[in-house]
């Protein structure tokens, strides 16, 4: 398959992991087997085509009787396809004369609100949405000061032309205007359109746990883009850490509450009773807390203690496991059974959110190099704080340990790397890159470039291990060639 040629190409979608991967090696990505059933199948067929066609938002796809026949489904069976797309974000359905579908399109706000829905659902608390809001800023800033004054491409894209030249007379942004902020406006100026998409997900993301959105002047802003153009990293360090003192507003240690509006798009009838029968399923779950799956009952149990008939009932069902929230399970112990929840509906929205924005896979290269160093300097940190968690013991002995034979499980290292930092909204946006670039001759792991690949990988564990935030961040960096 062809990757791009010029930064400014955007990606071929079809071209993708995300149009095209399937089997084992798309369950590591992002964690989760494709769905089988008629209705998953049909959502993700449509999705596809309404992308690599290019409709545009707005735009009437056809009429429903149409799409069904082309599909050759049932009706209950294209209902439910219709609803898990509307859930996603994709379509809406109108209903009367001159009605169809119409292609509306995800947005960067309902990634945030499946992101919240996630992170509620494994009752995480605010520190991770603190931890990739700093991440995230981190990142745009030291790209900003590794471009400052003169231009100088970095090394490891010298075909590309996204480096940008820093001028310190550039105006700052008016913050009269409700959508730029200085943050989404310093994402701009690294000239790399993944990084903006990435700043403008944290920001939504923290502006629904927030409640608020952000856009009074800060004394602290002028400071940081000074301390930027002196292009010394260690100055414009302290004055991050002095701007985002001044606008966090979440709580650390906070709950997450259910997202306010899930799914965005609701026709009417059958389906939006649907989307409430599933916020009560959704409901019942998380009251449970993390105590393990279990049942809420058959298809007839939940229609009956909700008072709802089996087509609305199975519609739920649908998008609950589209969602990875439940799976049905088969014989005389059967019924709805909830599950540890993925980010796998996360991970898949990425791609075509990227695509939206014409944005190339030379310019996600560039945005993985300074995340991932993120990463590890996040993981050595919370080993240095002694917040990790358990299970970063086990995930730091199998790539310690790893001998990998085949190509796919080169790519199980490299996730398991950013696993370290165990924080959802990082590891999300790797996965979610990672599916959006093209599908490439596989590695050798018995090459040159893999082997020099798991030895700065395990020197990155091995900071990590020390609990020594600058050294695994370097690591990651000179691995990356960003350093």
């Amino acid at each position: 398959m062809s990757v791009f040629g010029e930064c400014g190409v955007a990606c071929n979608i079809k071209s993708s992991f995300w149009y095209q991967l399937d089997g084992p090696e798309r369950a590591i990505i992002i964690g989760r087997a494709a769905a089988r059933k008629l209705a998953h199948e049909t959502a993700t067929a449509l999705q596809h085509e309404l992308i690599s066609d290019g409709w545009r938002s707005g735009e009437m796809v056809g009429t429903l009787t149409d799409i069904r026949h082309r599909y050759g489904l049932g009706r209950l069976a294209f209902r439910q396809a219709i609803g898990i797309l509307e859930m996603r974000g994709w379509v809406e359905s109108r209903r009367g004369g001159g009605g169809g579908l119409v292609l509306t399109l995800p947005t960067v706000q309902d990634l945030a609100t499946l992101t919240t829905l996630y992170l509620y659902l494994k009752d995480a608390c605010t520190n991770q949405i603190i931890e990739a809001h700093r991440s995230v800023h981190q990142s745009i800033v030291r790209k900003l000061v590794m471009c400052g004054g003169e231009r100088h491409a970095l090394s490891d894209f010298r075909c590309a032309n996204t480096a940008t030249q820093i001028r310190s007379d550039a105006a700052l942004p008016s913050l009269a205007d409700s959508n730029l902020n200085f943050s989404r406006w310093l994402a701009t100026q690294t000239g790399n359109r993944c990084l903006s998409f990435i700043m403008d997900f944290v920001l939504a993301l923290y502006e629904e746990s927030a409640r608020t959105t952000m856009v009074a002047p800060i004394p602290e802003e002028e400071a940081l883009w000074d301390a930027i153009c002196s292009t010394d990293n260690h100055r414009a360090m302290i004055a991050l850490d002095r701007y985002l003192a001044c606008i966090e507003c979440l709580r650390p240690g906070a709950k997450l509450g259910l997202p306010r509006a899930f799914p965005r798009n609701s026709s009417g009838g059958s389906i939006t009773c649907a989307a409430r029968l599933m916020h009560r399923l959704i409901d019942e779950i998380a009251r449970r807390g993390q105590r393990g799956p279990f049942n809420l009952g058959t298809e007839a149990e939940i229609g009956s203690r909700h008072d709802h008939k089996q087509d609305v009932v199975r519609q739920a069902v649908r998008m609950l496991e589209d969602i990875g929230v439940a799976v049905v399970r088969r014989g005389g112990q059967g019924g709805l059974t909830s599950r540890d929840p993925d980010l796998a509906a996360v991970i898949e929205l990425i791609p075509p959110l990227l695509f939206q924005r014409s944005v190339s896979w030379i310019e996600v290269l560039e945005a993985l190099c300074f995340l991932k160093p993120e990463a590890a300097r996040l993981a050595a940190l919370h080993v240095c704080d002694a917040t990790a968690n358990e299970q970063v013991a086990t995930l730091t002995e199998q790539l310690l340990s790893a001998r990998p034979m085949r190509s796919h499980e080169l790519i199980t290292m490299e996730n398991t790397l950013v696993d370290l930092a165990e924080n959802s909204v990082l590891t999300a946006c790797d996965r979610g890159l990672l599916l959006y670039g093209p599908v490439r001759p596989p590695v050798d792991p018995a090459g040159a470039q893999a082997t020099a690949g798991f030895e700065g990988m395990r020197n990155i564990v091995d900071a990590v291990l020390r609990g020594d935030p600058q050294a695994a961040e370097t690591i990651a960096s000179l691995r990356l060639g960003i350093a």
